[in-house]
């Protein structure tokens, strides 16, 4: 909560600082991310065509940590930051959390052959690095131009994490990659619903 709480006035600061200069700057939050994070996503418009920005992901269920996804969108039809878009972003972020490392060997029990899996759980930190792309559609709803951000793409954020640990001179092996790539933050697919306010 205090990193989130740290980063909220970060992200206040920033906005402020931007809102001399900026056209438009919009703020969304992803309700649906919650079961695992906290997302908020910052956009500052450039011209009508272009914006920049960054998302803020705070993880705390499987992995914890932080992720930031700076990003550049181009708005084709010249209204940004409302209508079609495409995005491109870099990804960048830490965690630390606890592995379940394996290890297994065959035996035999009362004449059957017997597999045996021994476990040791460890808490290793990690960075992460990457980025991805995508497409989308940002509305700006009513008079007080509410955003409703949906987003679907692909993204690479490479799992840096030792794989194996070595306890009582055997090498054990973690599958938690596989998790990190297909359910957890370095998911291949890549979607977002965001909600939020614009200024």
């Amino acid at each position: 909560m205090k990193t989130i709480k740290n980063t909220l006035l970060i992200f206040g600061f920033v906005a402020l600082s931007f809102s001399t200069i900026a056209q438009t700057q919009v703020i969304t939050f992803a309700p649906m991310g919650l079961v695992n994070k906290f997302r908020m996503k910052y956009e500052n418009v450039l011209n009508e065509n272009m914006t920049v920005g960054t998302y803020f992901n705070a993880y705390y269920m499987i992995f914890k940590g932080v992720r930031f996804d700076p990003f550049f969108r181009l708005y084709p039809t010249g209204n940004a930051p409302k209508g079609f878009y495409i995005q491109v972003k870099a990804v960048v972020g830490y965690f630390n959390s606890d592995f379940a490392y394996d290890y297994s060997y065959d035996t035999q029990i009362s004449g059957k052959d017997t597999t045996i899996t021994l476990t040791e759980n460890q808490k290793k930190s990690f960075s992460t690095y990457g980025g991805g792309i995508g497409i989308g559609y940002q509305f700006l709803v009513g008079k007080g131009q509410m955003p409703i951000d949906l987003f679907l793409g692909f993204q690479y954020s490479k799992f840096t994490a030792p794989q194996t640990a070595v306890y009582n001179s055997k090498t054990y092996t973690t599958s938690d990659d596989l998790i990190w790539y297909f359910t957890g933050p370095g998911s291949f697919l890549n979607c977002n619903f965001g909600i939020g306010f614009s200024f």
